[in-house]
């Protein structure tokens, strides 16, 4: 009788242990703005040592690429 209580106990607290939907989001949701932020810092850094097109040239059309 003891085992099967013991063994009822465990099942519900394991049970309970796990994550809810709300809380499963709200961690997907932190680890996808931390991996943005991350993604942005790198292209901020590529961008930055990039030489910036002119603004007055005209843009090649396919024909010139010849």
């Amino acid at each position: 009788m003891r085992r099967i209580a013991a063994l009822a106990l465990l099942m519900l607290a394991a049970c309970n242990s796990e994550p809810d939907f709300d809380e499963r989001f709200e961690k997907a949701e932190a680890e996808t703005r931390q991996l943005a932020t991350e993604i942005d810092a790198e292209l901020a850094k590529a961008e930055a040592g990039k030489p910036q097109p002119d603004a007055t040239a005209e843009p090649e059309s396919p024909d010139d690429r010849r």
